[in-house]
């Protein structure tokens, strides 16, 4: 055997051995990568009936805001553990959703629920933050 021969079979094992090592790292990056996703699919759908409580048509105080935030706080916590819902701004008017599990495709399907976005218009309120609590924020111009 010659010593261009040794030394492409000791350059073949070591290629092997850095593919196998590439793999060892990746398959279970991807694994939880493509784990979590699966994750963010399962969640329960957004959407909460409160059309009920919505005064539609009238001028809305800030205390009829509170006690329409009051009511879907009660009913998205039972939904989704952990998550705050607050109002904000001059009069209550900037609703806010605030959960750990938001993501981009989570806070497109509350922003793309006709009834929540509708509901929260016949409020009185004109932005919608929907937030992860860290660094993830979303923000709805209710005016459009």
């Amino acid at each position: 055997m010659s010593t261009e021969e040794r030394d492409g079979g000791l350059s073949q094992r070591g290629s092997n051995k850095r593919l196998l090592l590439l793999a060892t790292i990746l398959v279970p990056l991807l694994t939880i990568t493509f784990g979590m996703r699966s994750k963010a699919a399962k969640l329960p759908s957004p959407e909460i009936r409160l059309s009920d409580t919505t005064p539609r048509g009238q001028e809305v105080s800030s205390e009829q805001r509170q006690r329409f935030r009051l009511n879907f706080q009660e009913k998205f916590s039972k939904k989704f553990q952990g998550s705050k819902v607050d109002l904000e701004g001059d009069g209550g008017k900037t609703f806010c959703i605030e959960w750990p599990g938001v993501d981009r495709s989570f806070a497109a399907t509350i922003t793309e629920t006709g009834e929540i976005i509708k509901d929260l218009r016949d409020m009185g309120f004109t932005h919608l933050i929907i937030s992860d609590g860290h660094k993830s924020n979303w923000n709805v111009d209710l005016n459009n």
